[in-house]
């Protein structure tokens, strides 16, 4: 607009330029001057008009540009909607196949155990049978009792108390006389461990097997609890079987009974 008004303000002045003292036009000059004047506002207004017609087709391809845009992005979110339901469903498939071979392979661990656990209780049984048999050959009957007599090895009173627990028996228990001499019999010249002790109060002996006080006694000498001895042997001494205190870290043989 500002170029149309700066366009007839040059023809105007153009136009006063031809006026004579009269106020009149000399026709040749003044008939190209304003024919000048309307070219270029004609030639001017075709060019404006190119621009306008530019622009909206160029306003218009940016519409339809953003209509296809839009339309993409629909499409698009359609898509995207589509893949998640199908990824979901995927996965919920995955998830059960999952928790079906989760609880086929407990299932089958749970049946093995099981049938493991049998296998090794039945071995266990004929491991204990067998242990017993042996156990069995291993005591000798003396008397009315049963004894493992170890004379080939030497141990301490708790070292030979374990021993005999082991075996499924204790350290010999005498009861009486006839009984340690029948034992006497079957040992050679060395000293046995036996169950008696005085742990808990100097010169009270117990037994480790009942936890009372013995029902029998034969001191080869009264017990002196010299360097601390507090569990008790049998020895042969020279004419008789007798018992005698003594250190428990000593080293003896030892007998068990059962």
């Amino acid at each position: 607009m500002q170029y149309i008004i700066l366009l007839f303000l040059v023809a105007t002045a153009r136009k006063a330029s031809c006026l004579q003292l009269d106020g009149k036009l000399e026709n040749e000059d003044c008939s190209s001057y304003i024919c000048e004047s309307v070219r270029m506002i004609l030639q001017y207004m075709v060019t404006m008009d190119e621009r306008i017609k530019k622009i909206e087709r160029y306003s218009s391809e940016f519409e339809n540009a953003k209509k296809e845009l839009a339309d993409v992005k629909e499409h698009q979110n359609v898509l995207i909607t589509g893949l998640r339901k199908d990824l979901n469903s995927e996965i919920d498939k995955i998830r059960k196949i999952n928790e079906t071979v989760i609880a086929d392979v407990k299932e089958h661990q749970n049946f093995m155990i099981t049938g493991l656990k049998k296998e090794l209780n039945s071995e266990i049984d004929k491991i204990r049978k067998i242990n017993e048999t042996v156990i069995g050959l291993a005591y000798k009957k003396i008397g009315s009792k049963s004894y493992f007599i170890v004379d080939t090895e030497k141990r301490s009173w708790n070292d030979s108390r374990e021993f005999c627990h082991n075996l499924g028996g204790h350290l010999v228990s005498l009861q009486s006389q006839s009984e340690l001499d029948a034992l006497g019999r079957e040992l050679k010249d060395q000293l046995y461990w036996t169950d008696v002790h005085d742990f808990s109060n100097e010169g009270e002996f117990l037994s480790d097997t009942t936890g009372q006080k013995p029902n029998f006694f034969n001191w080869r000498q009264n017990p002196d609890n010299w360097n601390n001895e507090d569990c008790v042997e049998i020895g042969g001494y020279p004419n008789f079987w007798a018992m005698n205190d003594n250190e428990c870290s000593t080293l003896l043989n030892f007998i068990c009974e059962k």
